[in-house]
């Protein structure tokens, strides 16, 4: 009634839906995760965080059993430096697992290049460890284009002891050794592009205790 439809004889016509499983379509862009499940001939895509029974229906539709039934391909996005180590997840936990944690970071509302970095000061691999992490993201704070100890005083005068530092001060002050004392107290390090530390109060061993008792505990 409002539109007409146009038949065009020079494109040949394609099915994308074959009644049982759907197609590829991000439905509303803000997925965190794009995982491709096949089981023999067909594939599901899984759009995480998602809620668990709609990962079970969806293998459901591919005639899977059970979860490790599938293989399981994350979409290339390669444009993003934690790409790498969610396929290190994927391929190492049950897609359930997996959901978890894009849950966590869609209910803590996590920026994931923050969460990147705090991967990379605890040298985290196992999931266990980098769910705790991402429980714990508060706790990290990261400066960004800090890279030796004189710019990290200078960063940290500016910030947090002096505001409006006139300029004729600043040939007075020892940066290098205030830069210096504050990595120490903060037990912070340097990494690629900035300067990472966890907050007075929390601990990475106590964060890290925590995910080793998780792990103990009943999953």
């Amino acid at each position: 009634d409002y539109g007409t439809v146009f038949r065009n004889e020079e494109v040949e016509g394609q099915e994308i839906y074959d009644g049982q499983v759907f197609p590829c379509y991000h439905y509303t862009g803000e997925e965190l995760l794009c995982i491709e499940a096949e089981y023999k001939d067909k594939k599901e895509y899984l759009y995480l965080p998602e809620e668990p029974m709609s990962i079970t229906k969806a293998l459901h539709r591919l005639g899977a059993e059970k979860p490790d039934d599938c293989i399981y391909q994350l979409e290339d996005l390669s444009s993003l430096p934690w790409n790498d180590l969610f396929k290190n997840i994927l391929s190492e936990n049950n897609i359930y697992r997996v959901n978890e944690l894009a849950l966590t970071v869609r209910e803590k509302q996590i920026n994931m290049a923050k969460l990147f970095k705090f991967v990379e000061y605890a040298v985290a691999e196992s999931f266990d460890t980098i769910l705790k992490l991402a429980e714990h993201i508060n706790n990290f704070n990261y400066i960004s284009e800090v890279g030796s100890y004189g710019e990290l005083g200078k960063h940290v005068i500016q910030n947090y002891l002096l505001d409006d530092l006139p300029k004729r001060f600043e040939e007075c002050i020892d940066y290098e050794t205030r830069g210096e004392i504050f990595a120490d107290e903060v037990k912070g390090k340097f990494l690629n592009g900035g300067f990472a530390y966890i907050s007075e109060g929390k601990s990475l061993e106590d964060i890290l205790s925590d995910a080793d008792m998780r792990m103990g505990g009943i999953q």
